[in-house]
């Protein structure tokens, strides 16, 4: 995840095997913590119905 300048902000570790962004965005609670801190997030169509 990086900010709008392109700053790195985020990175997780990987998941095994072939993982789709949405599910590995889940389970590493990166949704439910920008939600929580009230950060913006912009996203591809991907992310329809992830969240706020």
């Amino acid at each position: 995840m990086t900010d709008p300048a392109g700053r790195l902000l985020w990175i997780t570790p990987a998941l095994p095997g072939r993982v789709h962004d949405l599910t590995a965005a889940r389970a590493h609670r990166i949704i439910r913590t920008c939600e929580r801190q009230s950060t913006p997030v912009l996203a591809d169509r991907a992310y329809m119905g992830a969240g706020p």
